[in-house]
């Protein structure tokens, strides 16, 4: 199959998942629900060794996304999260029909498309008129972008994944964000496709009303297509009323479907992984609050980490004693971590070195691929290391 460039969050060129490609991947899905067998992404979740791959809920750079997944599934994630955008999950399955070309045996990633519930910083981009910047600005807004996404144009929109560091930095106030959310749609049609395993939702713990309308909306499609449901929040509550909002989002994602696998997702600081270590408290520290409630209460769900997560999360993690695999209490342990930034800028520091650009399929530089995957497993490689 030739390749072709993809060229924006609309447009898709170069795959379209065949049938027999489309119902092997459900028929995956359904294996991992009979008992006893289970796929490695659902076992790693139940033993404490869970690792997903953040694409950004706003990121629409399919290009760099089909290679990203290429590598990340040869890393041997469990999962990766990306926009619900069909040319999105495309670009993951072209690049997961790349890596099985490496490794036939290979056990795919489960596919997650993140939506939100109401406002959220997830779900927004950059914008900017580029004809307003004095022509002797500094523009600290290129610096601080970790997406590459500016340039003296202005904001590309679709490698902008909406970290928003270049609203605050820059000197004249220009650069502002929109949001950026899919219609109900389409994210049904994503969600009824073979090409989507999980869900996740971010909300607010507090919005257990919006949080009822929008399952209406999703419930049915998700109870009867998909296996896990991934709820997003930051820190907010004290315990008695963290205890309160997680058992009512609890029950209303279990209406229909009292077997759907649950993962509590703590997002301590959003999109701040890359910054450096002082990032990974916040999300440790929620997440220790989190699996206190869940067990006080009796409560069900895994607790995996996400916002501010880097490679100081586990030194953290383990400092706590909140690693399963590592003999933490059962009343204490998580079930895995979620890298987003800091994966993608450790990755982009290999993948920018593409001859061609992004649009070059990385499979065709052996070396470079090599080297991806390598730097990917260094960040998997903690929640695998003692198996």
């Amino acid at each position: 199959m030739s390749r072709v460039c993809f060229v924006g969050a609309n447009t898709f060129h170069s795959f379209s998942p065949t049938p027999s490609y489309a119902r092997t991947r459900r028929l995956q899905l359904r294996a991992s629900t009979a008992a006893p067998a289970q796929s490695r992404s659902l076992q790693a979740l139940q033993e404490g060794r869970w690792v997903k791959a953040i694409m950004g809920a706003a990121m629409h750079d399919t290009a760099g996304i089909r290679n990203l997944a290429l590598v990340l599934a040869l890393a041997d994630v469990d999962c990766i999260d990306m926009s619900p955008d069909e040319a999105v999950v495309r670009a993951v399955h072209d690049g997961f029909q790349a890596a099985k070309k490496i490794r036939p045996q290979l056990d795919l990633p489960m596919v997650m498309v993140s939506i939100s519930n109401g406002e959220d910083v997830h779900f927004r981009k950059a914008h900017f008129d580029a004809n307003q910047c004095p022509p002797d600005c500094s523009r600290p807004c290129e610096r601080v972008c970790p997406a590459h996404a500016i340039t003296h144009a202005g904001v590309m929109d679709k490698k902008c994944y909406g970290c928003g560091r270049c609203v605050p930095i820059c000197p004249y106030s220009i650069v502002q964000t929109r949001t950026c959310t899919a219609p109900m749609h389409q994210i049904l049609r994503v969600l009824e496709s073979s090409h989507v395993d999980a869900v996740e939702i971010h909300t607010q713990l507090h919005q257990v009303d919006s949080m009822n309308e929008l399952w209406m909306d999703i419930g049915p499609t998700v109870a009867s297509e998909l296996r896990l449901v991934s709820i997003s929040f930051p820190r907010g509550e004290n315990p008695d009323e963290m205890a309160k909002s997680l058992e009512a989002l609890s029950n209303i994602v279990h209406q229909q479907n009292h077997d759907l696998e649950v993962i509590w997702q703590t997002d301590g600081r959003s999109m701040s992984g890359d910054i450096g270590n002082g990032a990974a408290v916040a999300s440790v520290a929620l997440a220790e609050q989190v699996t206190k409630v869940l067990n006080i209460y009796q409560l069900p769900g895994h607790v995996q980490l996400a916002g501010g997560t880097n490679l100081y999360t586990f030194k953290l993690l383990e400092r706590q004693k909140m690693l399963r695999f590592r003999g933490a209490a059962s009343d204490r342990g998580i079930s895995g971590v979620a890298f987003g930034g800091f994966l993608r800028k450790t990755l982009y520091q290999v993948l920018d070195r593409l001859p061609e650009g992004p649009c070059t399929p990385l499979e065709s530089q052996p070396d470079l691929l090599r080297e991806a995957v390598e730097v990917a497993r260094t960040v998997v490689s903690p929640m695998r290391e003692y198996f």
